[in-house]
């Protein structure tokens, strides 16, 4: 595994079946699918929810490498859950987010802490944490 030896990438080893349908030959191998799991989903540092179309959303861009997102959970800095988003697909996170509302009200400017399980193409599981500005 030249060049995929470092805990950066995920290894899964799969067994393969190739069948030529004019001849219906077969042949098997065995491939190994790595995965990068480093920067595999951007979570950007701050938004701004003001009505201006820029930035209005909190919205999380998965690469090719994440098949979908377990658990998406925001913060207050009282620790009060303001957002929330479990089983969904990279398309629908990289459309739809947080617009910034927190009980029926725009919530307070300021730092919000996420925590962020995600399941890549191989089946392994990553967990991220980090915070984000929202900024008005």
């Amino acid at each position: 595994m030249c060049g995929f030896n470092d805990s950066t990438y995920a290894h899964r080893r799969l067994f393969v079946t190739v069948t030529d349908t004019l001849t219906q030959c077969n042949i098997d191998d065995f491939i190994t699918v790595a995965v990068n799991k480093t920067n595999s989903i951007y979570v950007p540092n701050a938004f701004s929810p003001n009505g201006d179309n820029i930035n209005d959303l909190l919205t999380l861009s998965p690469s090719s490498a994440v098949r979908q997102i377990v658990a998406f959970y925001l913060f207050d800095r009282t620790g009060a859950l303001v957002y929330e988003v479990t089983n969904r697909t990279p398309e629908e996170v990289n459309t739809q987010g947080w617009d910034g509302m927190f009980n029926g009200y725009p919530a307070s400017p300021g730092v919000y802490i996420y925590v962020l399980k995600v399941e890549l193409i191989d089946e392994s599981i990553l967990f991220l944490e980090g915070d984000v500005s929202l900024i008005r």
